[in-house]
């Protein structure tokens, strides 16, 4: 098995068990999208365009099982347009009473476009959670992801909206 592919069934292993695993009645589940901007230094540098779905699970509150994946386009030195999904899973913290939290995770980068490498990332998150209209929340958030830790780098910069549903 190639380190590549030992790498991805090991993402996907921890993000199965983290939603597996046990926690108590009144944790929530949240879901969201975010969009924004990403800053890279990967095979060129620049500043391009991120999409992202992501999941949590409080298990216990404030600590939170996260998984999601963003997609993100970016042009190479050589002009070449490059499209990759980033997969991930972590955990973060929320600071009560404030509405800021921290995370931090491990994911892995898949080409779905143009030439990029299969590899594996880390990752750390800042962000705040505005919570409006009962369960929906608006969720700026920062997220600095190595790449082939540390040969690559990609700074997003999202806004998000999520919802929490009560178990």
């Amino acid at each position: 098995m190639t380190i590549a592919a030992r790498n991805a069934w090991l993402v996907t292993a921890v993000t199965v068990l983290a939603i597996a695993l046990p926690g108590r009645s009144s944790a929530q589940t949240r879901v969201g999208v975010a969009a924004g901007l990403a800053s890279y230094d990967l095979a060129g540098t620049g500043t391009s365009g991120v999409l992202a779905i992501r999941a949590g699970w409080y298990r216990p509150a404030p600590l939170c099982i996260d998984v999601g994946t963003s997609f993100f386009w970016y042009e190479t030195q050589g002009d070449e347009s490059v499209a990759m999904l980033l997969p991930e899973t972590g955990l973060s913290l929320e600071l009560r009473p404030l509405p800021f939290w921290i995370g931090a995770g491990a994911g892995y980068s898949i080409g779905v476009n143009g030439d990029p490498d299969n590899d594996l990332t880390l990752y750390g998150a800042a962000g705040l959670d505005f919570p409006f209209a009962g369960s929906w929340a608006v969720r700026p958030e920062v997220r600095i992801r190595s790449v082939d830790p540390w040969i690559g780098a990609i700074a997003e910069f999202t806004i998000g909206i999520a919802r929490a549903i009560p178990r």
